[in-house]
């Protein structure tokens, strides 16, 4: 092997020595201070092998933390995917009929309670059924109906059985 550079090493060291990891500052002072050159070659051997192994728990380190940070970016992007903008909850307190309600809340809540209520079903001796519906109205929402027969002023003979509305099966009719 041929030597060209007969230059001294600059003798200010530019790195700061406490930032570096102390099993490398032992190595590199042994490395200065040896006289045995079997022993200075496994310093430096050993200094190698330790900043690999620091390396592969850096890259492992920052692998964690990218794979936490795509995670938190992605439920970042689903909330804002997710937000409201105010003209849209605005705009979703006006019903189809054109009503304009003070809150959204209003609304909903107006609308669930307008549904009407299937309510009693009373039998009579011959065995026929007459539904009665409490509640419903003839601008209540999603549900109309039509006035076939009324038992209004009449004597319905027979208990009273009643029937949750989620029990009741009906169909859309076109207008």
């Amino acid at each position: 092997m041929e030597y060209r550079d007969f230059n001294s090493v600059n003798p200010v060291n530019p790195v700061d020595l406490s930032l570096v990891d102390p099993q490398i500052r032992q190595n590199t002072n042994g490395i200065r201070h040896k006289a045995i050159g079997k022993d200075v070659r496994e310093l430096i051997a050993r200094s190698i092998e330790w900043n690999s192994m620091i390396n592969s728990n850096t890259s492992s380190k920052l692998n964690s933390v990218t794979n936490l940070m795509n995670y938190m970016q992605g439920e970042f992007d689903n909330t804002l995917h997710g937000l409201t903008v105010d003209s849209e909850v605005i705009n979703a307190r006006e019903d189809a009929s054109g009503k304009i309600y003070t809150t959204l809340k209003n609304r909903l809540d107006s609308e669930q309670l307008d549904h009407g209520h299937l309510g009693d079903i009373f039998g009579n001796d011959d065995f026929e059924q007459t539904l009665v519906v409490k509640g419903l109205t003839e601008h209540s929402k999603g549900l109309h109906y039509k006035t076939i027969n009324s038992t209004q002023n009449q004597k319905i003979h027979g208990g009273i059985y009643t029937k949750d509305v989620s029990q009741i099966s009906y169909k859309e009719v076109q207008k």
